[in-house]
């Protein structure tokens, strides 16, 4: 029974550390790992405050290169869970992943998104996960 115990407690210790070793940042930037954490209403709030920083970032007069589509902020938190449900996408930051389903909804093809993804996860691979500040 004491050797059940030691190996529970050791199996828990191991599920904290792959937990731990799994950042919710990639490259300085929240990623899905992140993003999964947040309940609907932090997703909303999330892609809200997201517009606001763009437009407060672009020069008047200009576009925001990574602008925002004309669906809902709920709609764009229920997209980019469906992109963050395939783990491969776990890594990609939050500004990855809203671009990638600006594309989708503006008329990409399946294939288009998927190209689009790996070449987002291609790119990613460059940068080791992080905490927020860089470590």
């Amino acid at each position: 029974m004491k050797k059940l115990k030691l190996i529970g407690i050791a199996l828990a210790l191991c599920a904290g550390l792959v937990a731990a070793d799994a950042p919710l940042w990639t490259a300085g930037c929240f990623n899905g790992r992140g993003w999964k954490t947040l309940a609907l209403a932090e997703k909303i709030a999330f892609v809200s405050g997201f517009e606001d920083g763009l437009e407060a970032a672009t020069p008047a007069g200009q576009r925001p290169v990574v602008g925002l589509s004309t669906a809902t902020y709920g709609e764009i938190a229920t997209g980019l869970d469906e992109i963050y449900q395939k783990p491969e996408n776990a890594a990609l930051p939050v500004a990855v992943a809203i671009q990638v389903f600006n594309a989708k909804v503006n008329g990409a093809s399946p294939a288009e998104v998927e190209v689009r993804l790996a070449g987002a996860r291609k790119a990613m691979s460059d940068f080791p996960a992080t905490t927020k500040d860089g470590k």
